[in-house]
């Protein structure tokens, strides 16, 4: 082949053209093998990506093979190209030659390219002009001379020139990268699928290269053979200084490269997902309760008759009145407020606050004869009409969970903040009926209050853990008044002995079905959300949702940026849907148990390393999965039982009382006449704690040691108030008589 002696980026680009015209199909058929393999691999690696296939172990070993291969291919064809074209060989000589030169081409590769890292990573200033002669010291080694020898004859040829033949590689690097790569990337930007994308950015790539390698080929060729022909090039013209000078990027960019190495061979071999798994244990089917026997509708309905004036509103938001099929109070036409003057905006003020202290009054049962009182009884005559018919309906069912595979992470409930009003206007209704003589009415409302409670923990599709601790709320605020109540009544031993039996018939066992559908429940949210964002077949990723998933939920928990379910090594949905049952299925298998040996273990470790397998996965189920709502929830249901069973043997006492006259020593007094069996703490297994002396029943409590119970009042702004069990050492409940 006759060179043209160019001494320019034209002159170059035009002999080039030239040469690339004239060798055009010798080009094309050189790279036709690498192309079409590379096509070939990634195509049916895909389809082969979205079978069962894709979680033996030969499908790893067949797409190593196939990626070596295509890698390998590349440079080959390069080899056989330049053969041929210097030297103008057949096809399969140049191919022969090649393959005896392709390791030392590989290896001069791989220091390059770790010398440019390295450099790159220290921002060396010599990287810069090493460019010229670190790209063509793979044109020595073609006509035979060795790895060091290469490398210094190139560095020879430009010194001197150094920049100019920069700017001469720029000239063709720069504008090859940018079609190579730019419109590949294009691409995938504009593709949503994740895999697809890749896919066919892989493929653009492939093809992009086939005709535009072999002139960047000729291109570098023709530099080479003009620096050659502008020097002599002396017998041994070597140094060794440049060693010294790149040792420390070398030593980097050979760590970087074997990070890189490492973890793709950590993404082909154990980026392997396992086989989906079978979580129907966990999985809820939908319901349908028929509204005549689902109380919620008559209850949500029943706060539109609430008079509540230290609030602004108890109704409920005007998506959930079509829900439920209230009306919307909405005006037609807006109009604007006149603005209140200081001295009204200030008397409302006070308004609102003076109703607020009767309100918090009238629940401890205080100022029931108040002029705002009577008022507020009156005006809520229609709302406790329409719950008393609630109260006769068997479930307490919110409509937006009957089919838990709808319902997401973003589910709204302002039921819950109503079903709580209601239950303390029921409290503060038993206590007016008390204050009136009315006890048998009064404890009769109580009841069904807490039953309002267990029917909301016990929905058949419940709303997951927040229901039930809503619904724990209002059966705790039953059984509190129930024993003030109690304490004062005047009950005859027969109706208390009964209330007794119900107590503990009704309520003092542990809700283990309940709270393990709550439990389901929010494996369904989450579990809903994956398959939302992160379906189980990673070919339907999309990076929309992706971007979605991390702008609403993933940047509030601290996910660093860099996992992505791209990288198959860290994000396996599968191996992550089995990890999240795991953690689930373990939590409802507390359920049942003493609390002293309820056992809620992360299924991580918080400082584990996060560049290792499964890593995303890991840290979406340690960030999504509630295990302090876990142990609260489990923490309360225990409290109530607790608080149920201490209430049964306060009834049980009042009846001792009323018959004997004084209060017996132990529980164990009150067995079989009054108590069918002395009940036990559900902390610790042991039978309840009772103080004569101190006119109490108590629990161990959450650190299950006996300090002799806990005070029971504190001070507020109210006055005193009843410490919540949940803040006592040892749960406490006081006899109120003696």
């Amino acid at each position: 082949m006759e060179y043209v002696k160019p001494f320019g980026i034209l002159q170059l680009y035009r002999e080039s053209g030239r040469i690339y015209r004239s060798n055009f199909k010798n080009a094309l058929l050189h790279l036709l093998l690498p192309t079409i393999f590379l096509l070939s691999s990634t195509t049916s690696l895909y389809f082969l990506d979205e079978t069962n296939f894709r979680y033996s172990i030969l499908f790893s070993f067949l797409s190593f093979i196939l990626y070596l291969t295509s890698i390998l291919l590349f440079p080959l064809s390069f080899l056989s190209f330049l053969h041929s074209l210097s030297q103008n060989l057949p096809f399969k000589q140049s191919i022969l030659i090649s393959l005896r030169k392709l390791p030392r081409f590989l290896l001069l590769a791989f220091v390059l390219i770790s010398i440019l890292l390295g450099s790159l990573i220290l921002g060396f200033i010599p990287f810069i002009p090493a460019l010229s002669w670190f790209t063509l010291s793979l044109f020595p080694l073609i006509e035979g001379y060795g790895i060091l020898d290469s490398l210094l004859l190139s560095k020879y040829l430009v010194k001197g020139r150094s920049w100019r033949t920069l700017l001469n590689l720029s000239a063709i690097i720069l504008p090859i990268l940018a079609i190579g790569m730019g419109i590949p990337l294009l691409v995938f930007l504009k593709i949503d699928k994740i895999y697809l994308s890749v896919h066919l950015a892989i493929s653009t790539f492939a093809i992009l290269q086939w005709f535009l390698s072999p002139f960047l080929i000729i291109y570098l060729s023709l530099l080479y053979e003009n620096l050659k022909q502008t020097r002599e090039i002396p017998e041994k013209p070597l140094t060794i200084k440049w060693e010294i000078l790149f040792a420390i990027p070398s030593l980097l960019g050979f760590i970087l490269m074997g990070f890189l190495i490492s973890f793709s061979l950590l993404n082909i071999f154990w980026g392997r997902d396992i086989p989906p798994i079978d979580d129907e244990e966990l999985i809820l089917s939908k319901v349908e309760i028929p509204k005549s026997n689902n109380a919620i509708y008559d209850l949500m309905f029943a706060t539109t008759k609430m008079f509540m004036p230290w609030k602004n509103s108890s109704t409920l938001p005007e998506s959930h009145k079509k829900i439920y099929g209230i009306p919307s109070n909405q005006p037609q036409a807006k109009l604007t407020p006149s603005p209140l003057s200081l001295e009204e905006f200030q008397r409302k003020l006070q308004e609102k606050e003076h109703w607020e202290e009767i309100y918090h009054y009238m629940y401890k049962g205080e100022r029931l004869d108040s002029k705002e009182a009577r008022e507020w009884l009156r005006k809520n005559e229609e709302f406790f009409h329409l719950v008393e018919r609630a109260f006769r309906k068997p479930y307490i069912q919110i409509p937006t969970v009957e089919d838990p595979k709808k319902v997401s992470w973003d589910t709204l409930f302002p039921e819950f903040a109503r079903l709580r009003d209601i239950g303390i206007f029921c409290v503060i209704k038993a206590r007016f009926l008390f204050h009136f003589k009315k006890e048998r009415e009064a404890i009769e409302l109580l009841l069904n209050t807490a039953e309002m409670g267990k029917k909301l923990m016990e929905s058949p599709r419940p709303a997951g853990l927040i229901g039930y601790l809503v619904g724990n709320a209002i059966t705790d605020m039953s059984y509190r008044t129930l024993r003030d109540l109690i304490s004062k009544s005047h009950l005859p031993p027969s109706q208390l002995l009964s209330l007794t039996k119900r107590f503990l018939a009704e309520h003092s066992n542990l809700e283990s079905d309940s709270w393990k559908r709550s439990v389901e429940m929010k494996y369904m949210v989450l579990r809903n959300m994956l398959d939302a964002f992160l379906p189980p077949n990673p070919y339907d990723w999309s990076k929309r949702k992706w971007s979605e998933l991390r702008e609403n939920y993933i940047e509030e928990k601290s996910i660093p940026g860099y996992l992505h379910p791209y990288f198959r090594f860290l994000y396996k949905p599968n191996k992550t849907r089995k990890d999240l049952f795991s953690v689930y299925n373990r939590a409802k298998e507390n359920m049942g148990e003493l609390y002293k040996n309820v056992k809620f273990v992360p299924l991580y470790q918080e400082d584990e390393f996060l560049i290792r397998e499964n890593a995303l996965g890991r840290l979406i189920i340690e960030n999504f999965t509630p295990y302090s709502e876990f142990f609260l929830t489990l923490l309360r249901e225990y409290l109530r039982v607790f608080n149920a069973r201490a209430t049964a043997c306060l009834f049980a006492l009042k009846a001792y009382k009323e018959e004997k006259g004084h209060l017996p020593d132990s529980l164990s007094e009150l067995v079989p006449e009054y108590l069918p069996k002395v009940p036990i703490d559900p902390f610790d297994g042991k039978p309840l704690r009772y103080s004569k002396e101190k006119g109490i029943i108590y629990c161990v409590g959450r650190d299950l040691k006996d300090s002799g119970g806990s005070p029971t009042i504190g001070e507020g702004a109210y006055g005193t108030y009843e410490i919540p069990l949940l803040s006592m050492d040892d749960p406490t409940v006081k006899i109120g008589f003696k």
